[in-house]
């Protein structure tokens, strides 16, 4: 088993690291040859700024892991690669803050019954505007809900680098405690992601 420090900075006036933040560092530390199949989901807020991130061949090998606010596998060209991300580092560096503009990505969304459509380009990494697109969707699809929306888990095919167009298709409402809705990229399905309804 791997054992590595990472480091996150906040985005904007937000408390806690944001999911894609925890993708795009999985992806950078151990996705060298790509990705054919990965499966994230999330266990509680990641509010440390460095955290350990546990990589191992063996998904056994990381039970002993303690404090997990996400893990998951990502297999590529190679062998899969199981991974846990562990807030058991206590001690903050300095906290740094990153710009991040929600209000750019969802001022350029065109949304229509339970689908979010993206097709501009954006100075964002792909899975920010993913999630972005998808708390959109849910906003317009259930103004009803009262509670915040958040991203818990994620199963993706492959990565995306470049794209003209990206849409959320909302597929499943399991009556808020878990959504499940599909990512296409330049018309082809990718993956799906799910969100969650907290604090109601």
């Amino acid at each position: 088993m791997i054992k590595r420090e990472v480091e996150f900075s906040y985005k904007g006036d937000r408390d806690y690291v944001q999911g894609p933040d925890i993708f795009n560092c999985v992806v950078a530390e151990i996705a060298d040859e790509g990705i054919e199949d990965m499966k994230l989901s999330f266990h509680g807020l990641v509010t440390h700024n460095v955290c350990s991130l546990f990589v191992s061949d063996d998904e056994d090998e990381l039970s002993s892991v303690h404090d997990v606010k996400a893990k998951g596998y990502l297999f590529g060209k190679g062998q899969p690669k199981y991974f846990a991300l562990s807030e058991s580092v206590s001690i903050d560096r300095k906290k740094v803050v990153s710009n991040y503009d929600e209000e750019l990505i969802r001022n350029k969304a065109k949304y229509s019954d339970s689908k979010v459509l993206f097709s501009s380009s954006s100075e964002y990494s792909y899975m920010e505007v993913v999630v972005a697109l998808t708390k959109l969707m849910h906003q317009k699809q259930f103004p009803e809900a009262k509670g915040k929306w958040i991203f818990t888990r994620l199963e993706l095919q492959k990565n995306i680098n470049n794209y003209s167009a990206i849409e959320i298709d909302l597929k499943h409402n399991f009556q808020y405690r878990l959504t499940k809705s599909e990512i296409v990229v330049d018309g082809e399905p990718v993956g799906f992601i799910y969100f969650s309804l907290v604090g109601k």
